[in-house]
């Protein structure tokens, strides 16, 4: 028997063994409801069956390129286990994710140092002080200076890529976390703003793939910086890493905008010290050619 049959046959014996206790389960409130009020022993046995469907989950949703909050995964097999019948369990299961918007894009904001667009400095001069570029899945752009600015940025992207329900964000969380957690890079630095398939119920959630996303898309921008940048010191002479430019090296937290069932859920995740690799990504010293024909060439 091969290993994916393995996982299925343990996924199908645990899913028949936990549905057939459907009015045990009901006797729950949630699935945290359960973990607090049951015997540890019993809540350590039944949710090593548990753990098996969630993990079968997850990792079928990874396969696609998809990365499903632990936490909302939780709740849908705890109300699937109280609801639904054997025969349907993982249809069911696989109807709340998608009706619960888990399979949808989240953003992520990411400040960068040492980053700028060669000549796009000379537009301070005549009042255009914000370049962007973007490509694939992802945006970089020069610093703002202007905290609306860089509101107005993020949303004329969530725009452009269709983001669901966006008209319903808080965007005052942003001037909260601005002050709150002292976010000084949101107008001082570039920024990079990228989107993926991911979920964060629990604001921790997933933050190994987004860092894996965001080293992976500055690689790409050094690929572009090497092949299609020139060393010219007029343009570097007024690039906007030298033009306008009071960016801080205080970079301590990055923002995210994901999917929370129906609603969208703005989230400010601290950069801990065992993501110290993370900071190569974020200073970049790259100085690119702000020419549309550099851009095209890349693309193609």
């Amino acid at each position: 028997m091969g290993k994916s049959s393995r996982l299925i046959k343990v996924r199908n014996n645990s899913i028949q063994r936990l549905c057939r206790q459907k009015d045990y389960f009901k006797k729950f409130d949630s699935v945290d409801d359960w973990v607090v009020k049951e015997n540890d022993d019993v809540v350590e046995r039944e949710g090593e069956y548990f753990s098996h469907i969630k993990n079968f989950i997850i990792n079928k949703y990874k396969a696609q390129d998809i990365y499903l909050s632990s936490a909302a995964v939780d709740d849908i097999i705890f109300y699937c286990l109280q609801n639904s019948e054997i025969a349907n369990f993982i249809s069911d299961v696989e109807d709340l994710i998608e009706k619960s918007g888990l399979t949808k894009n989240s953003i992520v904001i990411f400040p960068l140092h040492d980053f700028g667009f060669q000549y796009a400095g000379l537009g301070n001069l005549i009042n255009r002080n914000h370049v962007s570029l973007r490509y694939d899945n992802f945006q970089v752009n020069s610093q703002s200076n202007s905290f609306d600015k860089t509101v107005s940025n993020i949303t004329d992207y969530l725009e452009q890529i269709k983001f669901p329900r966006r008209k319903k964000i808080d965007l005052d969380l942003f001037k909260h976390y601005y002050v709150s957690r002292n976010l000084k890079w949101f107008e001082r630095n570039p920024l990079i703003f990228f989107h993926f398939k991911f979920s964060q119920v629990e604001r921790y959630e997933n933050v190994a793939f987004v860092l894996e996303k965001m080293s992976f898309i500055t690689n790409k921008l050094y690929f572009l910086y090497i092949l299609r940048s020139e060393k010219v010191s007029v343009g570097s002479l007024f690039s906007t890493t030298s033009s306008n430019n009071w960016e801080t090296l205080d970079i301590n937290h990055f923002l995210t905008i994901s999917r929370t069932g129906v609603n969208n859920q703005i989230n400010c995740i601290p950069v801990h010290y065992k993501y110290s690799l993370l900071y190569e990504d974020m200073h970049m010293k790259i100085d690119l050619k702000a020419k549309k024909k550099a851009v095209y060439q890349w693309e193609t």
